[in-house]
Order: C-alpha cells, then structure tokens, then sequence
C-alpha cells in the first residue's frame, strides 16, 4: 500500500500534467487567434 506521501505526489503529477496541457491547449488557441488577426490586420492595409 502507498505511503501518504507517494499517494499525495501521484495526485499532483496528474494535476500539474492536466494544467500543462491546458494550458498548451489555451497557448495553440491564442497563437491561432493572434495568427488571424494578424492576418486580417494585414489585409486592411
């Protein structure tokens, strides 16, 4: 059976790796969005 300690580190391994790929979801969104808004700001000129 696992120790508080190893059970505790488990739980935030899986919790920092769940915000980290939010994350990296949210970071491709807003490269995207940047991405087409420049575009459409370099069409207006």
């Amino acid at each position: 059976m696992e120790t508080m300690g190893e059970w505790m580190s488990s739980i935030a391994e899986c919790f920092v790796g769940k915000i980290h790929l939010t994350s990296f979801f949210y970071f491709s969104l807003n490269i995207r969005n940047t991405t087409a808004i420049l575009i459409n700001s370099n069409r207006l000129y």
